[in-house]
């Protein structure tokens, strides 16, 4: 099961950095406190799931947990790699 979810995770990586390439967006290169802003608003996506509402789905939430995964592998990935991760 570990290995699916990995595997799910490296998969949802690997389309954003096709999307987006692997430090950058619009061709601005990401800062640490734009990598805590793009992971914090999956976490809000998360939360939003978690709201009282009429149908909760776990496949949603799911889908939201490896949005939060991939986005903290991405900011590692990039911290591995010395792209340098300015606060500027």
């Amino acid at each position: 099961m570990k290995q699916a979810i990995a595997r799910q995770i490296i998969e949802v990586s690997q389309r954003g950095e096709k999307l987006y390439g692997s430090n950058a967006v619009r061709s601005r290169t990401y800062s640490d406190l734009d990598w805590l802003a793009v992971l914090l608003e999956e976490v809000g996506e998360v939360g939003s799931e978690l709201k009282p509402k009429v149908e909760f789905s776990a496949e949603r939430l799911e889908e939201e947990l490896v949005q939060v995964a991939a986005v903290a592998v991405s900011w590692i990935e990039a911290l591995k790699k010395g792209v340098k991760c300015t606060n500027d």
